[in-house]
């Protein structure tokens, strides 16, 4: 079902929200989108309401439309009742049948048995390839919980994964940078939420890339930050790469409204250690945040080094 809506009177910015009582205890995120779309209703009373909200947040009032959901015809009473009837039916027919056959085809056996072997053989082979196509499946899922929704990155998950098996397995420094995006709330309440998602879609798509020559693995750490994973590097190295990912954050020059420079910056804190007996991930992580707090602390728009203390 296709529900098509419209102001009273238009102006500019304007966008709205929707609600179907009783599934929805909330009203939606606003839209700019005039219509919505209802699928799979379960049977019921229902009433859809609509409202705007202007650009600067002020809530119009709403108005709303009630309707009601038939049963389908195939779950009434006297449909399943013939569905029964027509099943013991069958039931019956095809006991009757079958021990008539049986008496009939006794001679004819031992070609049966033949038919009924081929046939298991079939079976079988169509369980095997069932088996496989069901692991294939279930390697998909496992990669997709492992993924950003919506960025198409790694996720954190993908992320603790990758630095517990590193830090396992090598004997070589490992980096860890941790980016924030500058002022990304603002850019958010003044260009609208599409807007950045678009842009951390864009920022991770170009980080991504920029640290796989390094053979980095780039990840959503949560909301706006992005961690990046670089096996084998150490702080100098780090650095120069987190400078790099700086440099080319801004060159994209991504609108930011809401930020001084009027396009979007990153802030970056970057870590490097070697595992040994003493030290662990979350030591690694943690000097990344103090030094991501510090380049914020700083003035944004920079990158910055954990103290060695910290990372050891």
């Amino acid at each position: 079902m296709r529900i098509e809506f419209a102001p009273v009177s238009y102006r500019a910015g304007l966008r709205f929200q929707t609600r179907l009582a009783p599934l929805d205890a909330h009203w939606s995120a606003p839209t700019t989108e005039p219509f919505a779309e209802l699928t799979r209703l379960p049977p019921g009373d229902y009433a859809f309401h609509a409202r705007t909200v202007g650009p600067n947040g002020e809530i119009g009032p709403e108005t709303g439309w009630t309707f009601h959901v038939r049963q389908p015809w195939y779950e009434t009473w006297w449909a399943i009742t013939l569905w029964v009837a027509a099943a013991l039916l069958a039931v019956w027919g095809y006991a009757w049948l079958r021990g008539r056959a049986l008496h009939q085809r006794a001679a004819h056996l031992e070609a049966r048995v033949s038919e009924q072997t081929v046939a298991l053989r079939s079976t079988v082979e169509e369980l095997r390839r069932a088996h496989a196509d069901l692991a294939a499946a279930n390697a998909r899922l496992e990669e997709l919980s492992l993924r950003d929704e919506l960025t198409g990155i790694a996720n954190r998950r993908r992320l603790q994964q990758a630095l517990a098996e590193e830090w396992s397995h090598t004997r070589q420094s490992i980096a860890f940078l941790l980016l924030d995006l500058d002022y990304f709330k603002r850019l958010n309440d003044t260009q609208g939420h599409l807007a950045g998602d678009l842009c951390l879609q864009t920022v991770a798509g170009f980080v991504a890339e920029a640290v796989r020559p390094y053979g980095g693995l780039a990840a959503r750490y949560g909301g706006e930050e992005i961690a990046v994973l670089l096996p084998g590097l150490g702080l100098d190295r780090a650095l120069q790469v987190a400078e790099r990912l700086r440099a080319g954050i801004e060159a994209l020059a991504i609108p930011n409204a809401g930020a001084p420079l009027g396009h979007l910056t990153t802030s970056v804190g970057a870590a490097a250690m070697l595992p040994a007996v003493g030290a662990s991930p979350d030591g690694l992580i943690e000097a990344a945040d103090l030094a991501l707090y510090q380049a914020k602390a700083e003035g944004r728009n920079r990158v910055c080094a954990g103290r060695e203390e910290l990372a050891s």
